[in-house]
């Protein structure tokens, strides 16, 4: 019993390390402007993009900033006038 739950927590950790280095490699894709996508994300992370498909948490969180990108590049700015008055 206390080797299975070494194992759980030994599994939690490697998650979480994970979930980090993702969170680090969107934040780095955000400020440069790049395009957010999983295997943008596993190149910068260095998760293999299998890893993304079979975490489900790992998906989401990758799946929710390639959303969110998409609905800044959404928004349009008016064209600034440049006629004199």
């Amino acid at each position: 019993m206390a080797r299975n739950n070494q194992s759980n927590k030994n599994e939690i950790d490697k998650i979480n390390s994970y979930l980090t280095l993702v969170r680090k490699a969107i934040t780095q894709l955000r400020r440069s402007k790049k395009k957010i996508t999983i295997s943008s994300i596993s190149k910068r992370s260095g998760i293999s993009r299998s890893t993304f498909y079979n975490n489900r948490e790992l998906k989401q969180l990758c799946e929710q900033a390639m959303y969110i990108q998409g609905q800044d590049s959404d928004v349009v700015l008016p064209e600034k006038n440049n006629e004199k008055e």
